[in-house]
């Protein structure tokens, strides 16, 4: 019975995001609901050999990610993927971990704790000081060989600011060494922060650390700082590891955030090449792993150097494929900045598909 009940609400909000994005064709937001559905009704939707694994434990990952990437796209296209569903009858029969996803009868964007948030990232402000001995560091010090990973935790938080040279080698390695995720993730962001050059050659390495989520964490620490090494690991060894094949969707989400990074750091050298990739990933055969790309995608708008970069590719870039990707994506933005090149590409550009696509984006940006 309380499998039926945790059905027939997920299939009832599965419903209502269906009939709202009914107009809209995108089939990686179908695919999502598709599988949400199959989940929702007897998991029998076959993921990967490592997303089971990671979903074990707990049966409602696969629909959380689902509802939450769909959702977003949707939301990217004006629509509220609401549900009728009460509070109180979600509360009675979800699983455990998403009645925190039904709140009061719309889906929340809370990201569960073993997937990777798409959301553009501030980089790290680093000791501005060459770091030196810091007296008041040296329980933070100590806390870090603590047995309890919370405490471990702390003590990395703690010593991301305290700029004390001494934690450079311990945070190393905890992070090298340390088998809590969560241990390694807070050391890598606590050297983002403390921005010893010594700590990046160490790091660069730590990105074979078989974590998405600690990939992730180095590529923003990488991203933060100024050498070109770190931030050309951030490109070249998290989002593009030599050409290798996507593992999982961790895998792709991790490359994605690199990506979003990348977008985020000072020296634009890397930009482009990093649109290239997510270019890239937007045609992958498989319909998930397109539908974290296009979520990426919508999020880019938000990066210091996105908008840009898309009309650079659009003047330049001599492969038609990329200007028409880059134009539809300045049309669904519905940035007013693009009008012009836009006009301009759709009269003019080489490619009668690029100037097709300019005319719909232009259409889009007047709705």
């Amino acid at each position: 019975m309380k499998k039926q009940l945790i059905s027939l609400g997920l299939i009832t909000l599965l419903l209502v995001i269906t009939i709202e994005a009914r107009s809209f064709e995108s089939v990686p937001v179908q695919a999502l609901l598709r599988r949400g559905a199959s989940a929702a009704f007897s998991r029998g939707f076959q993921p990967t050999e490592a997303r089971l694994a990671s979903c074990r434990n707990n049966d409602s990952e696969m629909i959380q990610a689902s509802l939450r990437d769909a959702g977003m796209a949707l939301r990217f296209r004006g629509l509220k993927p609401t549900a009728k569903v009460s509070r109180r009858s979600a509360t009675k029969s979800a699983p455990n971990g998403l009645v925190n996803r039904i709140s009061q009868g719309r889906v929340t964007e809370t990201a569960a704790l073993s997937q990777i948030a798409l959301k553009t990232p501030e980089l790290y402000s680093q000791c501005a000081q060459p770091l030196k001995d810091v007296t008041s560091a040296n329980a933070s010090l100590a806390a870090l060989k603590d047995p309890a990973a919370k405490k471990r935790i702390a003590a990395a938080d703690a010593l991301a600011k305290s700029c004390d040279a001494r934690a450079v080698e311990p945070l190393l390695a905890a992070l090298k060494e340390d088998k809590d995720v969560e241990v390694r993730i807070a050391a890598a962001a606590a050297l983002g922060q403390l921005g010893s050059v010594d700590a990046v050659d160490p790091m660069i390495e730590a990105l074979a650390d078989t974590n998405a989520r600690v990939r992730a964490a180095l590529g923003h620490a990488l991203g933060s700082f100024t050498v070109h090494r770190a931030r050309n690991a951030t490109l070249n060894v998290l989002v593009n590891p030599g050409g290798a094949e996507i593992k999982d969707e961790a895998d792709l989400r991790a490359r994605c955030f690199g990506i979003l990074v990348v977008n985020q750091m000072i020296d634009v050298r890397f930009s482009r090449k990093a649109i290239g990739f997510l270019f890239g990933f937007l045609d992958h055969k498989d319909p998930q792993l397109r539908a974290i790309a296009e979520a990426t995608a919508v999020e880019l708008q938000h990066t210091q150097h996105g908008l840009r970069e898309l009309m650079g590719i659009i003047k330049v870039h001599n492969y038609p494929d990329f200007r028409r990707k880059a134009v539809a994506w300045l049309g669904r933005w519905g940035d007013p900045e693009a009008r012009d090149l836009l006009t301009e590409t759709a009269a003019n550009d080489r490619d009668l598909s690029v100037r097709l696509a300019a005319q719909a984006a232009l259409a889009q940006l007047k709705q």
